[in-house]
């Protein structure tokens, strides 16, 4: 269903993955995060990968994630915004030996919702 023509049926089956922690899945999510974003809306599509991907927890998932945190966006500088305070959210799922740099680093955000 990660591959459906259908955007509300991609959604659910990548809420479904996270919900019931999927890894075996993770090799698709982190392809469909790789997608180039042309658009406000491409970025706002990737919200739900990345929540799967903080409830899945698996360490192959943090350098992808890392990326999405050092992006920066004239155009779009709100919805690259909201993808890293989405990311933020999904490290609770990580041990935090493992995510010590993204919490220090999250802690100087000018972001409140990231601090």
């Amino acid at each position: 269903h990660l591959e459906s023509e259908s955007g509300e049926v991609v959604e659910q089956a990548i809420a479904i993955t996270g919900s019931f922690r999927v890894k075996e899945v993770l090799p698709n999510l982190l392809q469909m995060l790789k997608k180039k974003s042309l658009s406000g809306a491409d970025l706002h599509e990737k919200i739900p990968i990345k929540r799967a991907l903080g409830q899945i927890g698996d360490p192959g998932a943090l350098n992808p994630l890392r990326d999405v945190l050092s992006s920066k966006s004239f155009l779009f500088k709100g919805a690259v915004e909201k993808l890293k305070e989405e990311v933020y959210m999904a490290l609770k799922s990580y041990p935090y030996e493992e995510i010590k740099d993204l919490i220090e680093t999250g802690l100087k955000s000018r972001n409140d919702q990231i601090r």
